[in-house]
């Protein structure tokens, strides 16, 4: 039967695990949709396709929706990182994993 402290310790463990998961994949998804952008990008301008875009404005609202949403992606795998030191340091400083003496 596990102790108290072996069931903390794993859970932590665990969620640590899983939050590592969940940063390495956004972080995948943050080069796979830069990468996708960057070949459409590349692709408009090559083939002059961008004057058409410009025509009714979707140039300018491609460019600001695609900075907005990297960016916000970015965010969002940094604030992860930092969550996932936080809970890090609960594993320190939770009551549960103090020892009795």
């Amino acid at each position: 039967m596990k102790t108290t402290w072996e069931n903390s310790q794993e859970q932590y463990r665990l969620l640590i695990q899983e939050m590592n998961h969940l940063i390495n994949n956004t972080d995948g998804l943050i080069q796979s949709f830069e990468g996708i952008n960057m070949e459409f990008g590349q692709s408009i301008y090559e083939n002059e396709l961008d004057k058409i875009m410009a025509k009714d404005g979707s140039l300018k609202d491609y460019e600001r929706e695609f900075r907005l949403l990297y960016y916000s992606f970015k965010g969002y795998a940094e604030r992860l990182k930092i969550y996932r030191e936080r809970i890090r340091l609960l594993t320190i400083k939770d009551p549960v994993n103090y020892p009795y003496n």
